[in-house]
């Protein structure tokens, strides 16, 4: 439902209950992993950034890593279990910058092929572009 909403622009969790539906997602993301993201982005909106670093470690140690944009979010991008290497949900594209976060070298430029979607998708030169570059850092 989370998706959906958001999807069709109805998702707006109003400030009086943004806390409490992040929580929900915040448990209910042992169920769906990515629903971890849109809690993150919840507590962004009130500026719980403690939640979103708890949010973060759970990620970590349930499933092994931290998706881009609870580490991009809670400021910690620089560990190697961060995952993917970009914004999953094509809203973190527009705080890149505000959060100092850098893609890499390869993938300068990604942004310009992204496609109008909740997620991330890239038409076929973006496409392109992320698997030269996951098929270089595999052979390393």
């Amino acid at each position: 439902m989370v998706a959906a909403s958001a999807y069709f622009g109805a998702f707006q969790p109003g400030d009086e209950n943004i806390e409490a539906f992040a929580r929900q997602m915040q448990v209910a993301k042992g169920l769906d992993p990515t629903l971890a993201i849109y809690a993150a982005y919840a507590y962004h909106e009130v500026n719980d950034r403690q939640r979103i670093l708890q949010m973060a470690d759970v990620l970590l140690a349930d499933i092994g890593l931290v998706f881009f944009d609870v580490a991009m979010l809670a400021r910690s991008l620089d560990g190697p279990t961060v995952v993917p290497f970009f914004p999953l949900l094509s809203q973190g594209w527009a705080l890149l910058g505000a959060f100092d976060a850098m893609l890499p070298p390869a993938l300068e430029g990604l942004e310009g092929h992204l496609r109008q979607s909740l997620w991330t998708t890239f038409d076929d030169g973006g496409a392109s572009q992320v698997r030269s570059y996951m098929q270089r850092e595999a052979r390393k």
